[in-house]
């Protein structure tokens, strides 16, 4: 089957949902399919199955900023991608969010291919009101889609509030064999906090750097080794953070880390530190951690609480609260025994994520969508020429 991924974003700025349709790509042609992507992007672009059809701005919206795509003048490079490959299925990430996502849905529409959707957004009220002002425009483009999906409970809760229908829940995926396998290799260091993520308010980060003078004081007092933080990551706060652990030593900022050397740095850690304050739909980096063997340490927010089950697979805490961040953090670093009791069960849990589990899902979804799409065009026949069907 030949497969058209849509990315909703600038292809050249890594980011969550770039990352899962990537993987999914990548599953897709293991399985024999051809999924080509479609996408903008502010750099050249060398794959020869990503073709860039668009441009991409900068938007300042749900609490980070983002770059949706939009397609080049007149739209030419959307119809001439879409229209002479005839592809079996269109696959639209964020339909509703930007420009680009939907122009491909009203031609793959008119050009009659089946179309998904998959909804990965846990959106703020600011957002949310944009969405609902926004709803004469998107109205035709959600009505192009065969089915639906929300990567979490949040997501769809985001979207099902404007646009009630049938969804189907199959959340992001993890290749939970490479993160697995990188555990092994890590050998004895000092107790080590680590944080991935984009470097502004959103992800928590000021309250990490707020909690950390207390995890000292607290591993002072009981006679622990002095903890290390490792803050991985690229954003537009990072020179004041690292302004503000200047001469901190046992701070370490290492800039992005590339996506070879993730599963490495993150079976590093003895604690995973995800502090967001909110808008997370599900968290992939929390499912790739416990995958890693980190125990994880999190915000209390609907997005990570749907994957990590406080005192099973991890700890939660209230966002906002260094205080409560520090405490969960001086508990796991000082208790051996319960950052194993925590990450063995994460290890098992995330294997309902792997893409092995989560592609074949998706595949399933690409099926129904076919079959619905055939049978709305065959009453839609019917609908025209009513004089045509007669009882024999």
């Amino acid at each position: 089957m030949k497969i058209a991924l849509v990315s909703p974003y600038d292809w050249s700025y890594p980011g969550g949902v770039g990352q899962h349709i990537q993987h999914l790509a990548g599953y897709l042609r293991a399985r024999g399919h051809e999924a080509h992507i479609l996408t903008a992007a502010s750099e050249p672009v060398s794959d020869p199955l990503v073709h860039v059809i668009g441009n991409a701005f900068p938007l300042a919206i749900n609490g980070s900023v983002a770059r949706p795509g939009i397609p080049t003048l007149r739209w030419t490079p959307t119809e001439d991608i879409l229209s002479p490959e005839r592809f079996d299925l269109v696959h639209l990430h964020e339909p509703l969010v930007s420009p680009l996502t939907m122009a491909c849905a009203v031609f793959a529409r008119a050009y009659g291919i089946p179309c998904v959707g998959t909804f990965h957004a846990a959106a703020s009220q600011t957002a949310r009101w944009l969405y609902e002002s926004a709803r004469p425009v998107m109205g035709p483009v959600f009505t192009a889609l065969d089915e639906r999906i929300a990567v979490s409970p949040v997501a769809l809760a985001t979207i099902g509030q404007i646009f009630p229908a049938e969804y189907h829940i199959i959340p992001n995926g993890v290749d939970v064999a490479r993160f697995a396998s990188a555990r092994h290799a890590i050998e004895e260091h000092a107790p080590t906090v680590h944080f991935l993520g984009r470097l502004e308010p959103r992800k928590g980060v000021d309250v990490l750097l707020e909690a950390i003078p207390l995890v000292r004081e607290m591993a002072s007092a009981a006679g622990d080794p002095p903890p290390r933080f490792v803050i991985a990551g690229e954003g537009p706060d990072r020179e004041r953070y690292q302004h503000s652990m200047c001469g901190q030593d046992d701070v370490i900022f290492t800039g992005a880390i590339p996506e070879d050397q993730k599963p490495a740095y993150l079976a590093g850690a003895d604690v995973f530190c995800a502090p967001a304050i909110g808008a997370e739909s599900q968290g992939i980096v929390l499912l790739e951690a416990m995958a890693a063997g980190a125990t994880v340490v999190a915000s209390d927010i609907p997005g990570y609480a749907s994957v990590v089950e406080h005192q099973q697979t991890g700890l939660l805490v209230p966002p906002r609260d260094p205080q409560r961040l520090a405490e969960a953090l001086h508990r796991a670093l000082h208790d051996p025994m319960l950052r194993a009791r925590l990450a063995i069960p994460a290890q098992l849990a995330v294997h309902r994520y792997d893409w092995n589990q989560v592609g074949c899902e998706v595949e399933a979804i690409y099926a129904t969508a076919i079959a619905h799409h055939a049978a709305k065009a065959a009453r839609n026949r019917v609908g025209t020429y009513p004089f045509a069907i007669e009882a024999q």
